[in-house]
């Protein structure tokens, strides 16, 4: 076998430019397939370690919940908000069966800072407990108090690029920067989480919930969000709450739910649906590709056969077998396929990191991608060599030996 490879590896070098030009379709399909792969893998990888950031053992009431298309959001439009009044209730008939909870609102407000402003900040009005059901690392300072959030004070913790902007290295805790137009003291800022396709995920400010409605007169639905003690009370606490909300909207047994409930598995499952989406897509599109590209690679074997005619003859002429020259020619084929897609997954590979570089994206190629990119050309080398090797392989050693 090895012989047989040499034997082709000869033969492409004798005639590069046709062996390049055939290739180059192989190389192009390749890189184009393997470049996304590895960013949809990366963004997978990214995706499932900012919703395991969420909480552990921790889920989201919402009005909405997660919607996946329009008609689901025009329904979902139609629920009526969720209420604070209606979030102390909740804790009221849990009993304390949960670790931490807390009210959300959330809105887009101006920031200012001795002349710096910013626009369109993501400020979310929350409770004391949210920190814990986050687990987000603070870099500075400290988050407020149950008693700010009851005293309704104008305090805020801040995220990192927040503080950047505003304070750039100076320590931002104690200043006083205007939130709107109203003036609150910063008392905590968070650690840096980075970026997500070229989006900051650092650009966002907490303040008390309280203090968000006196303050800025927010009448909205709200999100409930609440942590169960341990991994093993999520399940029982989730069924609870989801009972206990629906008696308290007063949802009838035969009616859907009017309002939502988000958990890492939700999340982790509507991604990887999207996500598996795209892996379809990318694959049909790989193959269309390369079934192009094995259209081209059985023409340009075809054209040898008939160039290397005289040279069968010969071969069969000194006891070459039939399954020899079936062996040479279909090897050919999958050489050129296999180093067309070597060449192709290596750019496809430096593609993917570049484009993940520039939106701030991490590539990533598993065992599986490479496998598969491989697999792929050996079964376009084989699937469209096997004609012309056949065609080669039965030619009369007599007849061949007459062609010039």
């Amino acid at each position: 076998m090895w012989e047989v490879i040499k034997s082709a590896l000869k033969t492409l070098a004798a005639h590069r430019m046709r062996s390049f030009l055939t290739m180059l379709g192989i190389i192009i399909a390749v890189m184009t397939v393997v470049s996304i792969l590895s960013l949809v893998g990366g963004l997978d990888s990214y995706v499932k370690e900012q919703i395991g950031n969420l909480g552990a053992n921790s889920f989201i009431i919402t009005r909405m919940g997660m919607i996946s298309s329009e008609e689901e959001y025009l329904e979902a439009a139609k629920r009526p908000d969720i209420t604070l009044a209606q979030y102390r209730k909740l804790l009221r008939s849990l009993k304390g069966d949960y670790l931490y909870a807390t009210p959300r609102v959330n809105s887009h407000l101006s920031l200012s800072y001795e002349g710096v402003q910013l626009s369109f900040i993501r400020t979310t009005g929350t409770g004391a407990d949210n920190i814990n059901i986050n687990e987000r690392s603070l870099a500075n300072g400290r988050y407020f108090t149950a008693g700010e959030v009851s005293g309704k004070r104008a305090v805020t913790v801040i995220g990192y690029e927040v503080a950047q902007e505003l304070f750039g290295d100076a320590d931002p805790i104690g200043k006083e920067i205007k939130v709107g137009d109203r003036p609150f003291t910063v008392i905590g800022s968070y650690a840096e989480q980075g970026k997500m396709m070229g989006q900051s995920m650092d650009d966002f400010i907490d303040i008390p919930y309280t203090t968000m409605l006196k303050s800025f007169g927010f009448r909205r639905s709200i999100a409930i969000s609440l942590r169960a003690k341990t991994q093993e009370e999520l399940a029982a606490l989730l069924d609870l709450a989801e009972q206990e909300f629906r008696r308290i909207r007063r949802v009838k047994p035969d009616e859907a739910n009017d309002f939502g409930v988000i958990t890492e598995d939700i999340l982790v499952s509507a991604f990887e649906q999207m996500s598996g989406v795209i892996f379809v897509v990318m694959i049909a599109v790989g193959a269309v590709s390369l079934l192009v590209v094995g259209i081209g690679i059985m023409n340009v074997m075809l054209v040898a056969v008939s160039e290397r005619t005289r040279e069968i003859g010969i071969r069969k002429a000194v006891g070459a077998r039939r399954r020899d020259i079936l062996n040479q020619f279909l090897t050919e084929a999958v050489v050129i396929s296999v180093i067309g897609g070597i060449i192709g997954f290596a750019l496809g590979t430096l593609l993917g990191d570049f484009i993940g570089s520039m939106v701030e994206l991490p590539s990533q190629i598993d065992i599986g991608t490479v496998i598969m990119a491989i697999g792929f050309c050996v079964l376009v080398g084989v699937s469209f060599g096997i004609f012309p090797a056949l065609r080669a392989a039965s030619l009369d050693p007599i007849e061949a030996l007459q062609k010039v």
